[in-house]
C-alpha cells in the first residue's frame, strides 16, 4: 500500500503543471500583482520623477509579493494536508484507476498509463482540483 501511495505521489507532482494551470487563482493574482506594481510605479513616477519609478516599483512590487502568498503549488497543498485528507484523495484516485482497469508495477507505468489516455487525465486533473480547493 504504501508503494502504492508513493506511486499515487509521483503521479499527483507529474499532474500538478496541468492542475496549477487549470487554477485560475494564479492568474487573477497575477494580475492583481501587475495592476499594483504599475499603479504604484505610476503614481509615484508622476509625484517624484524618474526616482519615483524606482520607489514605485520597488514598493508596488513588495505589496503584490506580501500578497501573493494565496496561491501554492499542488505539491505545497500536498505537503500540507493532514494524513487523512491526503488518505483520501489517494483512495479517491485509487478508486478511479481501478474503475477504469488500469493497473501498474511503478510510477512510470502509471504515469504512462494516464498521461496516455486524455478522458482519465482529465478526470484526474478534475478530482485534484475538486479535493484541493
Amino acid at each position: 500500500m504504501e508503494a502504492n501511495n508513493k506511486d499515487l505521489k509521483k503521479l499527483i507532482h507529474a499532474l500538478s503543471p496541468d492542475v496549477e494551470r487549470e487554477l485560475r487563482n494564479t492568474w487573477t493574482s497575477l494580475l492583481k500583482g501587475a495592476v499594483v506594481t504599475g499603479g504604484c510605479t505610476l503614481v509615484c513616477g508622476a509625484l517624484i520623477g524618474p526616482v519615483g519609478f524606482a520607489v514605485g516599483g520597488a514598493i508596488g512590487g513588495l505589496c503584490s509579493w506580501l500578497t501573493s502568498k494565496k496561491f501554492k503549488s499542488v505539491p505545497e497543498i500536498l505537503k500540507e494536508m493532514t494524513d487523512d485528507q491526503r488518505r483520501d484523495l489517494f483512495n479517491a484516485i485509487r478508486r478511479h484507476l481501478q474503475e477504469r482497469g488500469v493497473t501498474w508495477e511503478n510510477a512510470e507505468q502509471l504515469i504512462a498509463a494516464v498521461m496516455g489516455n486524455y478522458d482519465l487525465k482529465r478526470t484526474i486533473i478534475n478530482l485534484l482540483i475538486r479535493m484541493l480547493m
